[in-house]
């Protein structure tokens, strides 16, 4: 299985961002995975860590498929999908010392 990062859009108050699965040249399948903006500006989550949490969460999805259910083309991540993904990818005291949100 092949897992293609195509982009992202802007919507309001949220990033899309699109990938592509391939399994054989007939069957390819398009995701979207929805993360609004506030999980950037309230967490130590960074724009560019965008992709990167999205294709975890897709590569999970994908890996809990079974024959005759099959993952969801639309997807969001979700205030525990980030605090799992800084738990993995930031130290203890960062996360213990995340910055006041700006409003």
């Amino acid at each position: 299985m092949n897992i293609q990062y195509v982009g992202f859009d802007v919507g309001t108050g949220c990033r899309i961002y699109k990938f592509k699965v391939l399994n054989t040249i007939v069957d390819a399948r398009e995701f979207a995975i929805t993360i609004g903006v506030d999980a950037f500006a309230s967490t130590l989550l960074r724009l560019q860590e965008g992709p990167d949490i999205c294709f975890g969460r897709l590569q999970r999805e994908l890996a809990a498929e079974v024959e005759g259910s099959r993952a969801e083309r639309n997807l969001s991540i979700g205030e525990r999908d980030v605090e799992e993904y800084l738990e993995r990818h930031r130290s203890p005291n960062q996360i213990a010392n995340k910055p006041t949100p700006h409003r």
